[in-house]
């Protein structure tokens, strides 16, 4: 699985692109696909 993360108080300089192993939920848990996200114009 491909993920973003931002160290908190890097700026732009700390996002950096992270793989790992697919997450497996628990009981009661679900696994979520997110195919797309953006921002709004007031958001960004």
């Amino acid at each position: 699985m491909r993920s973003y993360r931002l160290d908190a108080g890097a700026g732009l300089d700390g996002l950096r692109l992270d793989v790992s192993e697919l997450p497996v939920p628990g009981p009661g848990e679900v696994l979520v696909e997110v195919r797309a996200a953006s921002l709004g114009y007031r958001e960004a």
